[in-house]
């Protein structure tokens, strides 16, 4: 779980570009955890390669999204 590593999240300063798709993210409180990474300034949560991250499908999930990441490109599906 994510969650698991969150204290590891505040040594990647240098990333900048994070893309989640399909990766085993399923609920909106596991993408807090992501932004708090605040030198990221584009997020993917789908692509062509790999397809939507399983929290896509949540009701509400890309006004939360919005809401969560502060970033100049968001991939939202």
């Amino acid at each position: 779980m994510l969650a698991d590593y969150c204290r590891h999240l505040d040594s990647l300063s240098a990333l900048r570009e994070l893309n989640l798709s399909d990766n085993a993210i399923v609920s909106f409180d596991e993408l807090h955890n992501i932004a708090r990474l605040k030198h990221v300034s584009s997020v993917s949560f789908a692509d062509q390669d790999f397809g939507p991250n399983p929290v896509c499908r949540l009701l509400n999930y890309q006004t939360v999204v919005r809401g969560l990441f502060q970033v100049a490109f968001l991939i939202l599906s």
